[in-house]
């Protein structure tokens, strides 16, 4: 049983490859813990939920870094000095949350690691968000000297200013390039920022970004004389965000090896399937999500109905759960099955169906698991206010202890199930549908 939840945070979030990394070292070390990715609209939405669901660390990205700094208790002092937050631990007794930077030491360490001493090497920082700053620090405090440039040159000024460093405006970017001895990009768009032109074979180039990057594209056609790329970055600062979150030093060869998978999707873009305890609308979001991408929805509790020609409850009553989970079981290999002749499917499923071993891996291994999270005041409302002839597990007149119980005891199977989690708590069904979908197109883009 998982005995620890952690995940990353961002908006969006479905892209990152952070959970390859850490479930890797997890499963070959046999540890009991579990990295997923949390999506929200905000660092206070994305710290409410992960307290709630009881995630013990967080990994901050894109666009919280910063944001998140002032919901926290406290935070450690390079973090404060670097005015960005990209690693957060809960307090085992209390619960109370810390901010930490290691993104700087994903810089430094990437550098290291090709052989490359910073100092007196000049740098042009392009970009001077969490990021940009972290790797600022870390220039810095290597003995680099640093140039920012920035397309709100006021910003780039007040970076400079309190890190004791140049800035200079985009219009002088070709000047600053050729004058130095690194380019660093920790801009996160794929867009075309530098003109190929800028590069020459001496210039070590490093591109923060680890989805498609214009700019390693081009060093690599133009040979520059070191390229370092995203993925180095999210390895170096990953490798002491682990030991926060655990207490030991990660194995550091796995998480290289499992980077390798780099096409962690596998089959999941055509192969959607919503889990989550009842009441936290996955037939109902199955329908909305299915209308906005425009493709089917099954749900294994209908086709459960249609194939034993009786309801659920009438199930659960005749011959009782074991019988139920095992034909849920069966169910879920004929819908696979049936899903691989089709483009992309969406598949809602029963609270219950994570509860098998066997359940879970298939659902991991076909599908993009997508955890539909509701707490459980909000899912306990829900409950009372629906049709309780409908909820087979939840006779009329349960104490509320025994569903926060149930509840609760679900929440690892979960978490062990899912590539994403979608708050749906005190959200509507539309605004919950349109979540998952600017997850997937974002992830996705046709």
């Amino acid at each position: 049983m998982v005995k620890m939840i952690l995940a990353v945070t961002g908006n969006p979030v479905l892209h990152s490859k952070s959970p390859l990394l850490f479930n890797a070292d997890f499963k070959s070390r046999r540890i009991a813990a579990v990295y997923t990715r949390l999506a929200a609209d905000s660092a206070l939405e994305a710290l409410t939920i992960a307290k709630k669901i009881g995630i013990k660390g967080l990994n901050i990205t894109t666009p919280f870094k910063e944001d998140i700094i002032s919901h926290l208790d406290d935070i450690d002092t390079i973090a404060r000095q670097i005015d960005a937050v990209n690693t957060v631990v809960f307090d085992k007794k209390s619960g109370k949350s810390k901010g930490y930077n290691t993104d700087y030491l994903g810089v430094i360490n990437s550098f290291q690691k090709k052989g490359i001493d910073l100092t007196g090497k000049k740098t042009v920082v392009i970009g001077c968000g969490g990021a940009g700053r972290a790797a600022i620090y870390g220039l810095l405090l290597n003995k680099a000297s640093v140039c920012i440039i920035n397309r709100t040159i006021s910003k780039a000024k007040l970076t400079a200013q309190k890190f004791g460093c140049r800035y200079s405006p985009i219009s002088s970017l070709e000047k600053e390039i050729n004058e130095a001895d690194i380019l660093i990009s920790t801009i996160s768009t794929s867009d075309k920022i530098i003109p190929t032109e800028f590069l020459r074979k001496n210039l070590i180039v490093f591109d923060a970004n680890y989805k498609s990057s214009p700019l390693i594209e081009d060093a690599q056609n133009i040979g520059c004389q070191t390229i370092i790329k995203g993925m180095d970055w999210l390895l170096n600062q990953a490798i002491p965000a682990y030991k926060y979150f655990t207490g030991h030093e990660a194995d550091e060869k796995v998480m290289q090896e499992a980077l390798q998978d780099s096409d962690f999707q596998k089959n999941e873009k055509n192969n959607l399937f919503l889990t989550g305890f009842m009441g936290s609308g996955k037939s109902s979001c199955g329908k909305a999500l299915a209308s906005l991408l425009q493709v089917d929805l099954l749900d294994t509790d209908q086709e459960i109905e249609k194939k034993e020609k009786r309801s659920i409850p009438e199930i659960f009553k005749e011959n009782g759960v074991e019988y139920f989970r095992n034909i849920e079981t069966e169910i879920l290999y004929k819908i696979t099955a049936c899903s691989k002749t089709k483009k992309r499917q969406i598949i809602s499923s029963g609270g219950g169906i994570v509860l098998k071993e066997q359940n879970r891996k298939y659902i991991s291994n076909n599908f993009l698991p997508i955890w539909l999270y509701t707490g459980v005041d909000e899912t306990i409302r829900r409950l009372q206010n629906g049709d309780e002839n409908s909820r087979p597990l939840l006779p009329s007149k349960i104490p509320l202890k025994e569903i926060e119980k149930l509840f609760t005891d679900r929440i690892p199977f979960y978490a062990m199930t899912t590539a994403l989690i979608i708050n749906s708590d005190n959200k509507n069904i539309k605004e919950t549908a349109e979540k998952i979908y600017d997850e997937i197109d974002k992830t996705f883009p046709n």
